[in-house]
């Protein structure tokens, strides 16, 4: 297209949504953490929806590896990425599939051992979809495509 022809926003527009979603990133990447090991994880997390990300802890940085949406996250995150087989979790399916792990129970072990969550709700689905989207432009985790 040329001359701009099928935009829809103007760049002051276009750079409102930018500055939102650039808050709700921070508020994404500042606002604590729930390692899958905690006492009471299923219970920390909450029945909303939402957007969030797994880390790796590496020691001495925690390396982004997947974020996705979710309607109500405490399902999505502990009965199908922690509990759940490799049929309800792409992440299990993406990390069996290439190799890093052997089965279900060595994906749940390293999630149990090695990584944590981090989440911001946002209720609208549109904005949960786009919010996605921008978070993995940004941070570009290691097993999202």
């Amino acid at each position: 297209m040329s001359g701009g022809e099928g935009w829809r926003m103007n760049s002051s527009e276009i750079a409102i949504i930018i500055k939102r979603y650039s808050i709700l990133l921070d508020k994404l990447l500042n606002g604590g953490f729930i390692r899958f090991n905690s006492e009471n994880f299923r219970t920390e997390l909450p029945q909303q929806s939402g957007v969030y990300l797994i880390s790796e802890d590496r020691g001495d940085v925690f390396e982004t590896i997947y974020i996705v949406q979710s309607n109500n996250l405490q399902n999505r995150i502990y009965r199908n990425h922690l509990m759940g087989c490799r049929r309800v979790s792409t992440l299990k399916n993406k990390l069996i599939k290439i190799g890093k792990f052997i089965d279900e129970s060595a994906v749940k072990k390293f999630l149990h051992e090695n990584c944590m969550v981090q989440y911001v709700i946002i209720e609208n689905e549109s904005d949960r979809d786009s919010f996605e989207h921008f978070a993995i432009s940004i941070l570009k985790p290691k097993f999202n495509d």
